[in-house]
């Protein structure tokens, strides 16, 4: 079942058994993990520094989710989070939270494809 399962995942553009292998080839392991990020908070303070135009926090987040979407296979909101994280380093907070929006969208989907996953598993 944890090889459908990573099918599943792989065909919704997530770098599922990439990540698994990063776990020892463990597949129940990386399954279990991925449930964690449904609980993650990181994606909605993100969005609560950006209505605070906070950039320090924004960075923070962002940074977070980056580390996040790169362990678990999440190819593109970990595009979407190194280039926030690049502007917001380099002082282009405006450019850096217009991309709030697409980060929360793409965290939208991969909770609803995870929360898919769990409800198989």
């Amino acid at each position: 079942m944890s090889e459908q399962l990573l099918e599943l995942l792989e065909a919704h553009g997530v770098a599922a058994k990439e990540a698994a292998e990063r776990l020892g080839g463990n597949c129940a392991l990386y399954l279990r993990v991925l449930r964690r990020f449904t609980e993650d908070r990181s994606c909605a303070l993100l969005c609560e520094a950006a209505v605070c135009a906070d950039a320090h926090k924004g960075l923070l987040y962002s940074h977070t989710l980056k580390g996040i979407a790169a362990n678990l296979g999440f190819s593109r909101l970990s595009e979407l989070t190194q280039a926030q994280c690049g502007l917001f380093r380099s002082g282009d907070t405006q450019e850096a939270f217009a991309l709030t929006g697409d980060i929360e969208a793409e965290c939208s989907r991969l909770t609803a494809l995870l929360e898919e996953v769990n409800g198989q598993s």
